[in-house]
This record gives structure tokens, sequence and C-alpha cells, in this order.
């Protein structure tokens, strides 16, 4: 069976899919326009930009002129060269907008590799669609999308657009790259204010300085950028947005729909996001006895929330309703109560009405939500958030629950939100507090199997495994997913040359820390191999670590393990009469500061046992340990490879 697909997410990390989709929602910053004139012949582009570099911006000009507190300007335009076949995607562009922004100016001319032009798009040709097209009731978010026709590499595409803002919670942030291996020849930002007081930006690995001028109405701050060399896609990266030069921005007061607000603190911000929640809180009669009704029994308040929560998992269901202060306010509970659907927002709010009935206090929540999705700067007050949790102390603990998803077992967090800081909202406001930690110990895969080996070598082999914590989130698609699916999705996870699957079962355990047990019947074919009398197997049959390739002398990224893990496995083989061990039996350990591995194999009662155990660490290590890392993970492969001999009894 396969090596935890979290390996593989980090591994594989830098080009993923998921980093692309963050990127298509800063594009509208971080790009700009070329100068007057300016060639886009791929010949001119500098040589040492291209090495390492799928796409290379050719110059880049971005304005954002701020008029009050509730209008500004974006102004952008961009010129990009794509350099080869992994770097098409950035060729397109996605701009969102909704009630309180206007897009307008936009337009898009491509360029084959000589500079010549070969494509232009109009503005009726430009795609104008919902933003959440198929999930949404009631929307206002919407989204302007263009996709060059033209692919033959490398080519430029030039775009330009404006975006007029008239409401304002937070002001688009300057990201000066999209993406790991892009180059940029030279972009300028700049922000022109009449209220320098009202104006807020957090620089992040920006060796610039900022240029201020006040020329006595106004004050203008700009940033220039020339001849940056692409960052390195490399595995087990930290997010690559934790790597961009970028500038965020955020004003200290704002307005949005004729109301005022404040982000120049957590408090004021958080202030602000209950003003937007409050009096949202009430039930009709007849659900309030039904929940007292639901509860009358029931003396804990844990078990109070578990009816509750299950009460209001099977009640309603996620529906995008983007509608309101830019989607920041919720549908009131009422509301939700009788069309039983809502949005992260309306659902919180919800599921804190139905708490209230009970007695039980808990806190709005946002988050910053996505597996892998970057921390927050919590020393720049700002909208920074895409989800909303509910937060539920208990005495000396905490719970966190997660109301957008049906199948999640109450307190249980998952990869999605845990393990990050959170803004908590209440009449006082908002205070920075942190998710829960999920470790080695809560993230654990235990295997056990036991297997009957005939003399031919082969064998019937039935294996138990469980799945806890982030292993869950691994295993819960499969789990979901009908027989016919689940039975091909089962067989592709195990790691055997020769097999049939004849029998499988999944179940699940929704505690705060969940489990899935799978239950598998296999014949295997070739378990052990003959040479001479001997009989050789492999005791780690379904869990062996891939090796991993790429040793670097010259890594630039640290080493990034989010989450701590553990693997735990058993396997016993009842070995027929006539083979017995040889005289040497497996026993190693291997220690790092990475994690650990432990595997050994003894006779029991006439079984041959294996056991083996791996850990790998949370934590954050500098480039120069990477090929201590790939060398540690070597070994293991090495280790869960090993051979023992069965001997011919004669």
């Amino acid at each position: 069976m396969p090596n935890p697909s979290y390996l593989k997410k980090l591994k594989n990390q830098p080009a993923g899919k998921y980093i692309f989709l963050i990127l298509f929602f800063v594009i509208i910053s971080g790009f700009t326009k070329p100068s007057t004139g300016q060639s886009y012949a791929f010949d001119l582009i500098p040589k040492e930009l291209l090495n390492n570099s799928k796409a290379v911006i050719r110059s880049q000009d971005t304005e954002l002129e701020i008029q009050s507190e509730q209008k500004a300007t974006l102004t952008v335009s961009y010129a990009m060269t794509i350099i080869n076949e992994s770097g098409i995607d950035n060729a397109a562009l996605l701009l969102f907008y909704d009630k309180f922004s206007r897009i307008s100016n936009i337009h898009c001319t491509v360029y084959d590799a000589d500079g010549k032009k070969v494509e232009k798009i109009d503005r009726d040709e430009i795609l104008d669609r919902s933003a959440i097209s198929g999930y949404s009731i009631y929307e206002d978010h919407r989204l302007n999308y263009i996709e060059p026709a033209y692919r033959t590499v490398p080519f430029t595409v030039q775009y330009g657009y404006k975006i007029v803002y008239n409401g304002i919670l937070d002001f688009p942030d300057f990201i000066l790259f999209s993406d790991y291996e892009i180059a940029l020849e030279e972009a300028n930002f700049k922000i022109i204010t009449s209220d320098k007081e009202n104006v807020r930006f957090h620089e992040q690995h920006i060796d610039n300085t900022c240029n201020v001028i006040n020329n006595g109405s106004q004050t203008i701050y700009s940033w220039n950028f020339t001849n940056v060399k692409p960052l390195k896609a490399e595995p087990f990266s930290p997010p690559v947005l934790e790597f961009i030069p970028s500038v965020l921005i955020a004003p200290n007061d704002f307005k949005i729909r004729n109301q005022w607000g404040n982000a120049e603190t957590w408090e004021s911000f958080g202030s602000w996001i209950y003003s937007l929640t409050k009096g949202k809180d009430e039930l009709s009669e007849e659900t309030r006895n039904e929940v007292l009704q639901m509860i009358a029994s029931v003396n804990d308040v844990y078990g109070k929330i578990r009816i509750i929560y299950q009460y209001f998992q099977k009640k309603t269901r996620y529906a995008s309703i983007q509608i309101g202060l830019g989607g920041w306010e919720p549908f009131d509970a009422e509301t939700v109560d009788r069309l039983s659907y809502g949005d992260c927002k309306a659902l919180t709010n919800y599921l804190q009405a139905l708490l209230k009935v009970a007695g039980i206090p808990s806190y709005y929540t946002l988050v910053k939500a996505g597996d892998y999705a970057s921390e927050i700067i919590t020393g720049f007050p700002s909208n920074q958030f895409n989800h909303a949790i509910l937060c539920v102390p208990l005495g000396n603990d905490t719970l966190w629950l997660e109301c957008t998803n049906q199948n999640i077992p109450m307190g249980y967090l998952g990869t999605f939100t845990n393990d990050r800081h959170v803004l908590i909202v209440d009449e006082k406001g908002g205070i920075i507090r942190h998710t829960c930690v999920y470790d080695e110990n809560d993230n654990i895969r235990n295997r056990k199997a036991n297997i009957d080996l005939d003399h031919e070598g082969n064998g019937m082999i039935k294996v138990v495994t469980n799945y806890n914590g982030m292993y869950f989130d691994d295993m819960e698609g499969i789990l979901r997913s009908d027989d016919t699916d689940k039975k091909k999705r089962i067989e592709k996870n195990i790691n055997l040359g020769n097999f049939k699957l004849e029998n499988f079962e999944m179940t699940e355990s929704k505690d705060i820390i969940p489990n899935i047990a799978e239950s598998v019947e296999l014949n295997a074919k070739n378990i052990g191999v003959y040479v001479g009398d001997l009989m050789l197997i492999v005791p780690n049959l379904l869990s062996r670590q891939d090796p991993f390739s790429g040793q670097m002398t010259k890594r630039r990224n640290p080493i990034y393990i989010r989450r701590s893990i553990q693997e735990l496995d058993s396997v016993f083989f009842n070995v027929p009469k006539s083979l017995a061990p040889d005289a040497s039996l497996l026993s190693q350990e291997i220690n790092s500061e990475f994690g650990k591995y432990v595997a050994s194999t003894c006779m029991i009662g006439g079984k041959l046992c294996y056991t083996r155990q791996f850990i790998l660490y949370k934590g954050e290590f500098p480039p120069d340990k990477y090929n201590d890392f790939i060398d540690f993970f070597d070994k293991i492969s090495i280790a869960d490879r090993k051979k023992i001999a069965l001997q011919v009894v004669k």
C-alpha cells in the first residue's frame, strides 16, 4: 500500500495544482504594463532570466490611487512572455468584481516569438460570468476571464485594465510574481493617496527602499524592481507566497454601503465584523423548542453540543451565497433555518444561534483556509481571511467546529483550517488565537496484516488499516465513493505486483480525532521467491517508502514539513512447516532531526513477525539540510526493502 499522500503532496508541492488556484486570486494585483513601443521578441530577453524560467514578465506597471475611505482606482498593465508549455497557464487572466467594483478598459494582445502581433482580444470576446457558477444561489461576485487561443511557445501576452472601487474593506495587494519559475525584467508599483494617515502597507521579501514623494496634496509611495531571477521550484518548500516579494495594503478607516469600519487593530476590525452578525441570531419559537427538547435529557455540555451539531449537519447544506457587503454579511439564522442552506458565514452564524438556545456560548471566527495556505501576518491587521468557523470554549479546552461539511466529525478541523492563526469575534471586537495542532500522536496510520504463506511463496493476506487524523482526510474521498469506485481506488493504493482483491470494507468513527478503518483480503502471488533452497521475502509488504531523488548542491528554499505523522505496521507471517527462518533476522533503527524509523523481525509462537514505526516531525529546516533530509528517506527506503530468508526444512 502507498506512502501517505501527505508526503507526495509535500514532495510535489511547488508545482501542485492548488498553488495555481491561489495564484489566480492574486493575479489581479501583481502584474503590470510594458513600456510604449517595447519589442516583445523572445531574443531580447536577458539570458540570465531564462534559466529555470517558464515565463518572464517583460515589464509591468501597477498604480493604486486612493481617493477616499470608500473610493479607489487600480490601473494595471503588463506583458509576459511564456517560455515553454509549463508556463501556458500563466497566460490567462482572471479578474473578480462585485457590486462594489467595476472593471473597465480591459484589453489583450498576443505576440509571437518574433514580437509580431498574432491575436487581439476585444471586450466582447471576454468571458463574463458568475464567480461561483453552479454553486451559488444568490451572487454579486462575477469574473472576467481571458485565455488566448494562440499557444505556440514562446509567445507574449499583453494585458491592460482598470478597476474602480466604490466601497473598500481592503486594498488589492501587490504580488510581484504569480508562481515559481517566473522571472521579471522590470516592474513598477505606485500608491497615490491624498490621506497618507489612512493607508498602511506591509512589505515582504523586498530589499528595495520605498520611495516617498509628498507634493502637498498627495503622497506617492513607489517601488521599482529590475532583472529579478525566478524562484526555483523545489520539493518540500513552504507555500510559494511566503517567498514572493509583495506589499500588503490596508486602510485604517473604510466605508462600505454607508457603513464605517476601522481595521487599524484586530480589535476594531473584529468589531466591524461583529456588527455584521449582530441581531442575526434570532430563531423561531418552534425551532427553539425543538432544540431544547433534543437536549432535555442530556446533562453534560459536550453531549449537548454533539446533539445540536448532528442536528445542524443533517438539516443544512453548503451553498455559496455572495450578497450583501462584499460577501461578508451573513444571512440571518431564521432564514437559514427556513431554507436549510447557506455559505460559511451564514451556517456558522446559524450554528452559533442554535448553541445559544442551549445556553452554550460560542464565537464567530475568521480563518485563512486551505490545506497549504500561508499564515496570516498577525502584525498587520487587515482582511486576510476567506472562511468562517465557530469557536466553542469549554473550560480549559476549545472546540472548533467546521460548519460547511456535513460529514466532518464534530470538533475536527482537518488540514483545511487546523494549526493557524484565526480572528475570534465577539461584542468586544476581534482577538487573534490559534486553532488546534494535530501531531504524530493524532496523525497515525496503523496497519496490521496476517499472511498465510504457502510453500510456493503465494499467500492470503488479511489487512486492517486504521487511518487517524489527517490520514482520515486522505481516505475520506474513498469512503464516500460507491462500491465500484471504492474497489478501484483501494486496488490502486495496494503496492503489490500480483494480487487479487477478494473482499473489502470501510467504516468510520466520528471522534474528535476521526478514524477510518479499512479491511481488505487479498490473494497475492510471489510474496516469496526461491533462490536455491532459500525463499526470500520482503517482510514489509505494504508500506514501503519510495526513494526521493533530487540531491541538491544549491538548494534555496527551506525544508517545510507542515504536520507531523506516524506510521505503525505489524505483519504476521504464518510460515508453512516446510520452511524455517534463516539465522539472520532484521533489526534497524534510524534517528534524525527530521524523524525516526525502527523496524525489526522476530519469531513468536511459530509466526514470523515484522514491526515498523516511522515518524516524520513537523518543522522548518534550513536549505543546507536538504541532502541530509533526502539521505534520511533513502535509508528508510533501503531498510523497507530488506529481505529475510526462509530455509527449506529437509
